[in-house]
């Protein structure tokens, strides 16, 4: 496994940020932190420095949780939507979400619907990730990746997933 700083070296090969990054407040990462009631991982805050928010070949979005109300447009939205239907169907909705323990918080999603995010177990730069909603072999369970390793896993084609389907030359875009 690659380590999270170089998993972020390798993508900045693999994948050249956007040549004009679309940027939220420079200074917020203490103001998500308070909103989101917890820090979220150090490789994900270098990504986000890096890459802003973008979107990897017109499939895979991923936001600047500086950029406008990122806590209660995508983390709360996604949390409500999922307890909603967890209540009408615990054995398809059986998995916790921020910010109960153990908690999933997304911080990507693709244009099938389908979710990458961590589950809040121990320190945030140990969070493994998980992908939203089981599909196939994808059983939801934990991925013992980083963000910048799954993302660098995915894109060099080793990270096998029904949730990310495989990319050539990849561009990634501002997205906003």
């Amino acid at each position: 496994m690659i380590p999270p700083d170089d998993a972020l070296a390798d993508l900045l090969v693999l994948l050249p940020p956007p040549d004009e990054p679309a940027f939220g407040a420079v200074d917020a990462w203490e103001t998500v932190a308070a909103d989101l009631g917890t820090h979220l991982p150090a490789d994900y805050v270098a990504f986000i420095e890096r890459y802003g928010s973008c979107e990897i070949d017109q499939y895979l979005g991923i936001s600047d949780p500086r950029e406008g109300d990122f806590v209660t447009s995508f983390v709360r939205r996604f949390a409500e939507t999922y307890r909603a239907h967890r209540e009408d169907d615990p054995d398809t909705y059986w998995m916790k979400v921020w910010p109960e323990p153990e908690g999933f918080i997304p911080w990507a999603h693709t244009q099938n619907g389908d979710y990458v995010g961590w589950l809040t177990i121990g320190h945030p730069d140990t969070w493994p990730i998980a992908m939203y909603p089981p599909r196939g072999d994808d059983t939801g369970a934990a991925i013992p990746l980083s963000a910048t390793q799954t993302l660098a896993a995915w894109l060099r084609g080793t990270l096998r997933s029904n949730h990310l389907l495989p990319v050539e030359d990849p561009v990634c875009e501002p997205w906003t």
